[in-house]
């Protein structure tokens, strides 16, 4: 209980020395400092104001923030739109590869042929541009030939799609001279 009084008693005689050290550096240097009380019934002395008026302090610094200076308002360079380059045959070709091709994996990453796999299928054929009409006719016909052959594996799936695929494009003219009585229509889209 002493050492505890002791130590509170240090702290108190140590706040007033900095306190009393902190009033006196901060009191300007005309003034004066308090002398001994005037003897009683004496006379005392006044000093005459001083002639000149003394300068205003000088402001501490430490407590000043200082003075915010604005920069010039900068304009920023146009900025110009980078040059639209249409993407080429080869690189639109891959990119609905690579779109079917991811697909098919995720159907052969499944345990067995469900409905799931058959909208997989669709989605991947959807996506790689082949057009409602014939998707749905290739995947009607492929449904009839998994039940037909009692198909269950994905992987028979697959070979049975890629084969199915090899028939429908085995007939198919695919050079640019007019069939008899028909004519053949290409269209690239977005070749300027």
């Amino acid at each position: 209980m002493i050492e505890i009084l002791l130590i509170v008693l240090v702290v108190v005689v140590v706040a007033g020395v900095a306190t009393a050290v902190a009033v006196r550096s901060r009191r300007p240097s005309g003034e004066l400092e308090p002398g001994p009380p005037a003897p009683r019934g004496g006379t005392t002395v006044l000093e005459p104001p001083p002639s000149a008026p003394e300068a205003p302090p000088e402001p501490d610094t430490d407590l000043l923030e200082p003075p915010v200076v604005e920069a010039p308002p900068v304009e920023a360079p146009p900025v110009e739109a980078p040059p639209v380059v249409a993407p080429s045959f080869r690189e639109r070709l891959g990119k609905a590869r690579a779109a079917f091709s991811g697909a098919l994996g995720s159907v052969l990453g499944r345990s067995g042929i469900d409905d799931d796999t058959w909208d997989d299928l669709e989605e991947a054929l959807l996506r790689a541009d082949v057009g409602v009409g014939p998707t749905m006719e290739l995947l009607d016909h492929l449904r009839e030939r998994v039940r037909a052959e009692a198909i269950t594996e994905p992987a028979a799936l697959l070979e049975a799609l890629k084969q199915e695929l090899k028939d429908r494009l085995a007939g198919v003219d695919r050079s640019l001279r007019l069939a008899e009585g028909r004519t053949n229509v290409w269209l690239f889209v977005g070749v300027n």
